[in-house]
């Protein structure tokens, strides 16, 4: 009786080990939409962005084979990885755009300050 236990209980084991991990389709999903998101802000137009961009879509093809491969969890692990790239290009993406404004800002700025002393100095002799 214990033999037939063990059998059963290392067979049990054995099939579990062998199960796939489920597809990640969820994060499949939602790399994608983090790739697509980056594209959308223009990440391609800041250097920077692009590459992580870049290596985003890379990891998210790399993981899509795998996943037909049906090695799932390393799937899963490249495509956090996709979504983490793809977000950190969306980051940096806004933070080019929030520099250059705040540069247009204080151009703005310097020119009406310019205009202003130049007003009260008034007309010249």
């Amino acid at each position: 009786m214990k033999t037939s236990t063990l059998v059963i209980w290392f067979g049990a084991l054995a099939l579990a080990a062998c199960a796939s991990t489920a597809p990640p389709t969820g994060r499949v999903n939602s790399s994608e939409d983090a790739v697509r998101s980056a594209r959308e802000l223009g990440a391609e137009q800041e250097p920077t962005a692009t590459l992580h961009l870049e290596a985003a879509e890379e990891q998210l093809a790399h993981a899509k084979r795998l996943m037909g491969q049906g090695q799932n969890e390393k799937a899963a692990w490249l495509l956090a990885r996709a979504e983490a790239d793809a977000n950190l290009s969306i980051a940096l993406t806004r933070e080019a755009k929030n520099k250059r404004e705040a540069q247009d800002a204080e151009v703005q700025i310097k020119r009406l300050d310019e205009t202003q002393r130049s007003r009260e100095l008034g007309p010249g002799p």
